[in-house]
């Protein structure tokens, strides 16, 4: 305003503050998992930044940056405490407690290894209560998520011409647990 002018039209100028920063969560959900899970960390809020600690101290700013081409390996009982950040505004701290399932042990063979025997013998895979044994008899990986000859069984038919080794490998899954070791 000024004497003698006219009052220019009224400037109304609008600014907007996020009104908060999501803070992360975490896939999967915190709990018991098998053993060597990956576990990724996530914030609805696009941009945001997510800090975190496993040693049990509050993230802050100063604290390590996730980075989500690099997942959490879960191979021990672990606790994850976490916040988003994005122009100064952080998220709430969260935590997301791990624990490593009961690990099933390794299947064992009603033959003992090394054992000289008739092509067409059957050897018997146990292994704990429920669990499903996966295994190979050409001596690949049965862990390997691309082997194609995988099989799923307890009994093992020994097929092959006079003087070959068979190498069975064998581990055993089941839910709610954590996979066993490979046997031989």
């Amino acid at each position: 305003w000024c004497e003698g002018l006219a009052s220019s039209n009224i400037s109304r100028l609008i600014f907007q503050y996020p009104s908060a920063v999501s803070a992360p969560y975490a896939t999967p959900a915190a709990g018991a998992v098998a053993e060597n899970t990956q576990v990724s960390l996530k914030t609805a809020t696009e941009g945001a930044v997510i800090y975190y600690t496993t040693d049990g101290s509050t993230p802050t700013v100063n604290s390590h940056v996730y980075d989500s081409s690099n997942p959490f390996v879960i191979s021990k009982n672990t606790t994850i405490k976490a916040l988003a950040v994005k122009s100064k505004m952080e998220s709430e701290v969260v935590t997301f407690a791990y624990t490593v399932s009961e690990k099933l042990s390794t299947p064992r063979a009603s033959i003992e290894t090394g054992s000289v025997v008739a092509a067409g013998t059957v050897v018997e895979l146990t292994g704990d209560s429920g669990a499903t044994i996966h295994y190979t008899v050409d001596g690949s990986d049965p862990k390997k998520a691309d082997n194609q000859k995988v099989l799923i069984g307890t009994s093992v038919i020994l097929s092959g011409n006079a003087g070959d080794v068979i190498t069975v490998q064998a581990y055993a899954s089941k839910n709610g647990y954590s996979d066993s070791e490979t046997g031989y």
